[in-house]
């Protein structure tokens, strides 16, 4: 038996929310486990009366909870359940070693890793390895792949946050957008600053045709948004270089480089 209880009455399931399910959308939760279940079917059965979260009329917006039980009607249609499913991702031992060596930290919610410089976080049109595509190198006891939360420019080192499940992905996101979770650059620089510490708040602005796009500092561009860092010099040679402390507030591409 999986996770999820299933209990069957006269073509009746009633499924136990699990805990990696808790406030995930009704509506999504039959995406996952249902996904032949159109919007507009659904849409009929909760209107109908015939799904319920504990006995109760649900909407496809309810916010579900662990250890709920959904009612589903006979729908003569598959479940997927997903809790047992084994992703089939073609990864080499070698993939795997170098995946697990970055590993400097791993509790029940998250991993963390040390990424090197020069391995991209996620693909693209010239981005054939990547971390995303070999997460499953991450799964260790668990079946589900591990979900990234944020990223690094390809060409930074640093600490990287991985989810181990959907709740903590839920949680880790949050803290992110809310700047609860706060991130610091170390950086080495020309020259040396006058300020040993402050803000810089630079509009910056995006220009170019999509895939080729240059960011610019334009402060008077009524187009341009706010880029603010805070920054504080570590060491310097004067007039040569120095090693300084960045801390982005806001999220702009590329607000560190220019």
């Amino acid at each position: 038996m999986s996770d999820h209880e299933n209990q069957a009455t006269g073509g009746v399931a009633k499924i136990t929310v699990i805990q990696d399910e808790h406030e995930m959308r009704l509506d999504r939760w039959f995406k996952i486990h249902y996904p032949d279940v159109t919007f507009g079917m659904l849409q009929k059965l909760l209107r109908k009366g015939h799904i319920r979260i504990n006995g109760k009329r649900a909407k496809s917006n309810s916010r579900i909870e662990a250890d709920q039980i959904i009612r589903v009607p006979p729908l003569n249609l598959e479940r997927r359940d997903y809790s047992n499913q084994k992703r089939q991702v073609e990864l080499s031992q070698d993939d795997i070693y170098y995946m697990q060596n970055m590993v400097i930290h791993m509790d029940d919610e998250m991993i963390v890793l040390n990424k090197p410089s020069g391995l991209a976080v996620q693909g693209g049109s010239n981005t054939k390895r990547h971390i995303d595509g070999m997460l499953d190198a991450l799964k260790f006891e668990l079946t589900e792949k591990p979900k990234l939360v944020h990223r690094l420019d390809k060409d930074t080192s640093g600490i990287l946050i991985i989810a181990r499940t959907r709740l903590a992905a839920q949680k880790l996101t949050k803290q992110f957008q809310t700047k609860t979770t706060e991130k610091y650059y170390w950086a080495i620089v020309i020259g040396s600053p006058k300020l040993r510490e402050g803000k810089i708040n630079m509009p910056l602005l995006k220009q170019g045709k999509k895939g080729h796009e240059k960011i610019l500092a334009a402060p008077d561009h009524e187009d341009a948004k706010s880029a603010i860092t805070l920054f504080s010099t570590v060491a310097s040679v004067p007039s040569i270089a120095s090693f300084m402390v960045l801390r982005p507030i806001t999220g702009r591409t590329h607000q560190l480089r220019v």
